[in-house]
This record gives C-alpha cells, structure tokens and sequence, in this order.
C-alpha cells in the first residue's frame, strides 16, 4: 500500500506546470539577494552560490527572501559537463583522471567533458542535488543535455549517447522523489532535439515529458558565433521539437543574447507567436536584465532601504513618454516630486526613516509603492 501511495504522490509531482508563469529572469554571476529579491520575475534561475564555490553558497534565509512575493527559484546545475570550480572538484583530476571525466571544453575553460552515465558521475549530481534542496529552491534547472551529441557524434564512443542522457534525467527525478513528496521542478536547458534521436523511442519520450516541467533553451532565433546581436536566423528544427514539448503541457523559457532594440522587439514578436516565454540579456548573465517583461512593472531597488536612496525604474520597454514621481510621508504631505524623459530616477534624498507612499504616473500608466527607509 505504501508503494502505491508513493507512486501518486510522485506523479504528482511530475505533472505540475509552469504554463501559468508569464516572465522570467536567469542570473548566474555576482548575485545580489536585494535585487532578486525585489525583481518583478515570478520565475528566477540562479546559481545555488553567489561566486559558484560550497562555501558562497546561498543560505536557507537569503533563499527565503529571494522567493517572497511568491516567486519560483531554480537553480542552475550543469549535468553534461563538470565545473573545476565547484565543491566536488578534486585538483588531482588534472593529472589523473577519473573513469567518467572526459576532455576539457575547448570553448569553456574549466569545463569538462563527463561520461554522465557513469554511476560515480551521477553520484556527484545526486549529492549536489541533495545541497540545492536543502537551500530551499523549488528546482533545477539542468544545462548540458546537449552532451550528447559530443559522445554520439563528435567523439563517437557512446552509440546510445542519447538514450543515456534521457535514463540520467529520469534517474533524477527517481532520486528527487526518493527525497521530498513537494512539488520541486526540473527544467533542462537546450538538447531537445533528443526527442527525435535515433535510441529514443516512444515511451522514453513519453517518460521524459512526464519526468520535466518545462525546457529552458537559449539561440533558438539568433544563433551565431557572436557573443551578443546575432543576425536573425531561427533553427526550424529546434523550433519544431519545441512545438512538442508544448503540445506536451511544457512551457518553453526562451532566452536570446541582444542589446539591438530592433532584434529585441523582433525576438519578443516571435516569442509570443510561439507561446514562448522570452528573456534578453547579455552572455555573461552576471546582471538581471529588465527588458523582458511585457506587462508594465514598477521596481524600487532595494526596499527596505537602510539609507534614503531612491533607485526607481519604470519596465517598460521602449519607453516613451514622461515619468512623475510623488513621495509622501504618513502624514500624506507631498516631501518629493520630479518628472523625468526616461524610465529611471537615482537620487539621494534627504529625509529620515520611515514609510512613505510613493505614487508614479506615465502617460498610459500608474501605481503606488510603499517605500521603506530602516535607517543608516
């Protein structure tokens, strides 16, 4: 009886969607817990650490305060290729290494090549899955799946390269439902087309859509060699290999690296004709970008403040038009105004303490924002 109880519990699991989120934000590098904290995303993949190392890693109280406002945190964790970076790294490696670590990427330093069917390789993940658990995010968001096209195609050791790295993903799921009856996600990034694979067949594709929440992907409409502004050149097979993982309930996280106004409104028009949820940023994902989010969105950064700088920032891109900004205190006396030809105002203020009402107007929108000052 308890075997079919844990089964229930467990499909579950599986079958939760992320078809409701309508904006995302992805930051790897030099995290700021204020400002994801105070970001307008409902969805936030991070790294688990703020520089990637065991001992930088986020504490269950900054976790906390990052998913207030009922936001899903994810973290980044590379299941195809190992980091010399992070905790499980043994700098012996170099000269002498393991069975299952193969060749270093020659376009990521530090990286390097896995044989992730390998069980002392799957081990290392389960461990750094049981971390990123602890921490408090509600899921994973798995890069390199992809890898297995290196092992089937490029460096040809491993014919079921591709049936191997599905029978991986499966056996995270198994591992994560071994752990926790919560609902937690687990999103990869790119290689979906190993649902078209040669070993692949019907029910494994079947088990793997049951086994994710979504797929993540990222150069599906400007791919190139560029780091940033690749011309516009959509991928029709990745595009139709998406179709499925959304006629299969899997919302699609797009992500494309662009500062050209002009290909950013082009890429957000086809993100929407897809039904994909889109983000822009540049490649070094080390900020969050503000450019995503359709509906307009007003952020104070940070709030609480522990001094009385006003950091505003009106989401709304292109923007044109005039901001007006009004502070009062709770005394309903105005103290501040400003209008302002642009989406940002940084000023220093000379008010003390306290909580104040902040109301912004454009010429097609308004809000009001409590704004709090805790001291300095």
């Amino acid at each position: 009886m308890k075997s079919i109880l844990f089964f229930v519990a467990a499909s579950f699991i599986y079958a939760q969607s992320l078809t409701n989120i309508s904006s995302w934000g992805y930051w790897l590098n030099n995290l700021n817990v204020e400002e994801l904290a105070n970001s307008p995303y409902k969805l936030l993949v991070i790294d688990y650490s703020k520089d990637g190392s065991d001992e930088n890693k986020l504490t269950t109280a900054e976790i906390s305060k990052i998913k207030s406002g009922n936001k899903i945190l994810i973290s980044y964790i590379s299941i195809g290729e190992a980091e010399d970076y992070r905790f499980y790294w043994d700098p012996s490696w170099a000269d002498n290494p393991p069975a299952w670590l193969g060749p270093e990427n020659p376009d990521w330093a530090g990286n390097y090549k896995v044989r992730y069917w390998m069980p002392e390789w799957q081990n290392i993940i389960f461990r750094y899955i049981d971390t990123i658990m602890a921490q408090g995010f509600d899921g994973i968001y798995m890069d390199i799946i992809d890898a297995y096209e290196y092992w089937k195609y490029e460096n040809p050791e491993e014919p079921k390269a591709d049936s191997l790295m599905l029978d991986f993903i499966l056996k995270i799921r198994q591992h994560i439902a071994s752990k926790t009856t919560k609902t937690f996600y687990m999103l990869p990034q790119n290689g979906e087309l190993i649902i078209n694979e040669t070993n692949v067949d019907a029910t494994m594709k079947g088990k793997f859509f049951q086994a994710i929440n979504g797929i993540g992907v990222e150069d599906v409409f400007f791919p190139g060699d560029l780091p940033e502004n690749n011309p516009y050149n959509p991928s029709q097979d990745r595009l139709n290999a998406l179709t499925e993982f959304m006629q299969n309930g899997k919302q699609v996280f797009s992500v494309e690296y662009l500062t050209n106004s002009k290909k950013i409104a082009k890429y957000k028009d086809e993100a929407q004709k897809y039904g994909f949820v889109p983000y822009v940023c540049t490649r070094e994902l080390d900020k969050l970008c503000y450019e995503n989010v359709q509906e307009n969105k007003v952020i104070i950064y940070p709030n609480p403040s522990s001094e009385p700088y006003l950091n505003l920032y009106y989401k709304k891109f292109p923007f044109d038009g005039l901001l007006s900004v009004k502070i009062y205190d709770t005394l309903g006396r105005l103290i501040y105004y400003n209008e302002v030809y642009s989406n940002t105002i940084s000023e220093y203020l000379e008010i003390p303490q306290g909580v104040y009402l902040i109301k912004i107007e454009t010429n097609d929108f308004s809000d009001e924002k409590k704004w709090i000052i805790t001291g300095f």
